[in-house]
């Protein structure tokens, strides 16, 4: 890997954003380990090769994470030689790890695209453990927000989901962090080319099977029809919506932590709020409320519209 190799305007742009980006929202900190995840598709290899840049700038040492999801057979399998070369060719130290993604959404009968997600965020997380890493690297971008958001929609999900991805969530104790977010999709394979970076390519991208594919390769197309800037329309209503959810989360939090009293029932599990004080909360709020209740009371992490 030759890291000697001249950045164009572009590529010096790109880590300077970058840089700026990771320090504005305190994704890592000095002298922490930062765990990346990398598919070896271009997305994550260029997310690796940047952070091998900026690794001195801001003073953390690097992991790589792979997990082969079983689902492509002699690919994937070529996929994770590629992903230990790529870590060899660094000099980085590898974590990988093989899941039967397949057989585990027949177990519980749920979709191969939930069941990836779930067993790859368990595998990052045990990863992260192991190596001590405190930040967890993936490659989402700004085009996988936009296709989110629509993901999102369909689903029907409200504004706390609308938000799309943040830059920053917890992952248990670690930090899941995103510092390709503020890319387009078209940026990121600019830099692979000005980098001549070595990559593979994931030809179930192009399959119409999964839900993110149909949204990616018809439903924006479509969309794009009616507005052209469809893409920076949705990035900034998920941004607008993000500000607004923020603020209506703080608001719901501060009601409840005046008037909550947890255990108060004869068993000692429930709760006890004042009827009128909620009733004179706006509709907003009261569902704000009523989700922190159920979060707190099933010890759930997302709870929807549906469920309050």
């Amino acid at each position: 890997m030759n890291l000697a190799m001249k950045l164009g305007d572009m590529g010096f742009g790109m880590l300077r954003r970058m840089r700026e980006y990771i320090r504005e929202h305190g994704m890592i900190r000095p002298g922490e380990g930062v765990l990346v995840a990398v598919s070896g598709g271009v997305d994550s290899c260029v997310l690796l090769d940047c952070l091998v840049r900026l690794r001195h700038d801001l003073a953390c040492q690097l992991w790589v994470a792979h997990m082969n999801h079983q689902l492509r057979g002699e690919e994937a399998d070529a996929d994770a030689r590629f992903v230990r070369e790529l870590a060899a060719e660094y000099g980085l130290p590898l974590v990988e790890e093989s899941r039967d993604v397949a057989r585990f959404a027949r177990e519980r009968r749920i979709g191969i695209e939930v069941s990836g997600r779930q067993l790859r965020y368990e595998f990052f997380l045990r990863a992260a453990r192991q190596t001590g890493c405190q930040a967890v690297a993936v490659g989402h971008h700004a085009d996988d927000q936009v296709e989110t958001v629509l993901w999102r929609l369909v689903r029907g999900s409200g504004s706390g989901g609308l938000r799309g991805m943040a830059p920053v969530r917890p992952l248990a104790e670690r930090r899941l962090i995103r510092p390709l977010l503020p890319f387009s999709r078209a940026e990121i394979e600019a830099y692979a080319r000005e980098r001549q970076l070595r990559y593979r390519t994931d030809h179930t991208n192009h399959s119409l099977e999964y839900t993110r594919n149909r949204i990616r390769h018809e439903l924006l197309p479509l969309l794009t029809t009616y507005n052209p800037q469809i893409k920076e329309r949705l990035l900034g209503l998920a941004e607008q919506l993000g500000r607004e959810d923020d603020l209506l989360q703080r608001e719901a939090q501060q009601w409840l932590d005046q008037w909550w009293r947890p255990g108060s029932s004869d068993t000692g599990t429930g709760a006890e709020l004042p009827l009128s004080a909620f009733r004179a909360l706006h509709p907003a709020l009261q569902w704000r409320v009523g989700k922190l209740i159920l979060e707190y009371l099933l010890e759930a992490q997302e709870v929807r519209r549906v469920h309050v």
